[in-house]
């Protein structure tokens, strides 16, 4: 592989924790939600939980065929995109997963 060569690619499985925002600006639809994995960490004798959160942003809006909604289980394939965003005048970086694939793993039971 030449050394020039780079790859942005993310692949994520975990659970929906908040409800998918539709969001439109500029006449394009986008798809906004948290996506939150986790792992064991051991600390000595001790077994950790660690939890990263992850914002997620679908362009393009809701994928056919595709009902995302809160504690669904989901397999994510995208990119990392960080852009600058300022926030009472103080510029901040944000790090998102722009998705490019969403599929259910698993989907919530509704209980009526």
């Amino acid at each position: 592989m030449p050394s020039n060569t780079t790859v942005n690619r993310v692949l994520l499985l975990g659970n929906i924790i908040d409800e998918p925002v539709l969001v439109q600006k500029n006449n394009k639809q986008t798809l906004c939600f948290t996506l939150t994995t986790s792992e064991e960490i051991r600390k000595g004798e001790t077994l950790l939980e660690h939890v990263e959160k992850h914002h997620i942003v679908a362009p393009g809006g809701m994928p056919e065929n595709i009902s995302v909604q809160k504690g669904a289980w989901v397999y994510i394939q995208g990119k990392i995109r960080t852009r600058v965003v300022f926030e009472d005048g103080v510029k901040l970086y944000k790090t998102e997963i722009l998705a490019t694939t969403i599929e259910v793993v698993k989907a919530v039971q509704l209980q009526l």
